[in-house]
């Protein structure tokens, strides 16, 4: 499958943004990097100039990792974003969501915050499925 609005690049988080981005700002970011607390602060820090004022930035493995405390400090300093638990993923996955009133209400939907039983999310995407 090829699709030319997506663009694979791989490299490390801050030193290789600026070389891949271009500048360029997104509005969905996706961080799976290092699972440290310290790297998911870098990794955050380092995407903020490349977010859209509208954007979603989804932290994979935080609760699985764990790399809670790191989370808890970026709820404190959101630069505008919103946090959410992804709780249908047993990953502990969040969200942080800035001026996307559509996914916010989405993602209230399945923040059940907080939970303590990663392996055992609620709810299921199945249920949401029934949501109108």
């Amino acid at each position: 499958y090829y699709d030319s609005r997506i663009n694979l690049q791989i490299g490390y988080c801050p030193e290789d943004l600026e070389k891949h981005f271009f500048g360029k700002k997104y509005d969905l970011i996706f961080l799976d990097g290092w699972h440290s607390d310290e790297q998911q602060i870098r990794d955050y820090n380092g995407i903020l100039p490349y977010a859209q004022p509208s954007c979603v930035i989804y932290l994979h493995d935080v609760d699985i990792t764990p790399m809670t405390k790191s989370y808890e400090t970026l709820k404190q300093n959101q630069d505008g974003f919103k946090a959410y638990n992804v709780d249908f993923s047993t990953f502990g996955c969040k969200a942080m969501v800035r001026d996307s009133e559509e996914v916010e209400n989405w993602l209230k939907l399945i923040d059940h915050s907080p939970n303590k039983d990663y392996l055992n999310p609620i709810p299921t995407l199945k249920s949401l499925t029934c949501i109108r």
